[in-house]
């Protein structure tokens, strides 16, 4: 085969698919003395050598994209069993299992989230015009109210809410 080597967009019935490695439009390489074709991606450079007899041929290579060393490997030890692929087999499975377990503890949290918010919502609206009708109601419950996580919130906007009508919070240690 020689070295001159020609890549112009060449007309064709089968349609070329774009290039797995950029998404660009790739094209038909043709070599002379004997004359044989192959594809070649003109941005990376990705290409199958222009040995086959027609372009049919070489579109159908670069269109199909499978049977490559892996692929072959995997046909090659099919229906044999062997310690190292059960092993890969419980690995895959187990990954798959939890993830899927993830994703649907992340489902079930995101709809008790959306579900509760209005209910939290509703008890801040609550908890604030209770203080602000009697400040005084909140110095009892300090302790419990700064260790739960979700009353802290709460008792911040309050303690803040007190600050601004210019009563003074009550300190922790009382």
């Amino acid at each position: 085969m020689a070295n001159n080597s020609n890549s112009a967009p060449i007309e064709c019935a089968i349609p070329i698919r774009a290039c797995p490695f950029c998404s660009s439009k790739a094209e038909i390489v043709t070599a002379y003395d004997p004359i044989r074709y192959g594809v070649r991606c003109p941005v990376c450079s990705a290409c199958h050598l222009p040995v086959y007899r027609t372009q049919a041929e070489a579109l159908g290579r670069w269109n199909r994209r499978s049977g490559g060393a892996a692929a072959s490997g995997g046909r090659a030890t099919r229906g044999l069993r062997s310690v190292r692929k059960l092993a890969a087999a419980k690995r895959n499975l187990r990954a798959a299992r939890a993830a899927k377990r993830l994703y649907r503890l992340k489902a079930q949290a995101d709809n008790v989230i959306t579900k509760d918010q209005p209910i939290r919502v509703a008890e801040i609206v609550q908890a604030e015009t209770q203080a602000a009708e009697n400040p005084v109601r909140l110095t009892g419950h300090d302790a419990q109210t700064v260790h739960d996580p979700s009353l802290s919130r709460i008792y911040a906007l309050l303690t803040h809410a007190q600050l601004i009508d210019g009563v003074s919070p009550p300190m922790d240690g009382d």
